[in-house]
């Protein structure tokens, strides 16, 4: 195995400090939660690490840095920025978006990132 352009072994990723779920590393990694279906786009994390909830919605974002930008939903809403995150402790998914106050509201989606790719294939 050779080194990348920064010393790091050829297909090593580097995880932001809050993505300690093992399970959403391995499928990040193997570009598992990386595909366009089920009116879900969540090519982003195809070529690098996902940002943070925070850095996508804002710094004062609470919990932010936890929360993983794996995507965002394709359909029509009133104007609503949706994204799908992944809960870098739990691995839980959920769609959300600011709710206009600074907070961010959050529907849960998957339990799991193997959940949420077993309801992308019964769709």
């Amino acid at each position: 195995m050779g080194l990348d352009e920064g010393g790091k072994p050829d297909g090593v990723r580097t995880w932001p400090a809050g993505l300690t779920d093992e399970r959403s590393r391995t499928l990040l990694a193997a570009g598992e939660l990386s595909w366009c279906y089920a009116y879900l786009d969540l090519r982003t994390t195809s070529m690098e690490p996902p940002r943070s909830a925070a850095e996508r919605f804002g710094a004062g974002l609470e919990g932010g840095e936890k929360l993983f930008v794996l995507g965002e939903a394709l359909y029509p809403t009133d104007d609503e920025d949706i994204a799908v995150l992944l809960d870098g402790e739990s691995g839980a998914v959920y769609l959300a978006c600011p709710d206009g106050s600074g907070a961010l509201r959050r529907d849960l989606l998957a339990g799991s990132p193997d959940a949420l790719i077993a309801l992308a294939v019964a769709v």
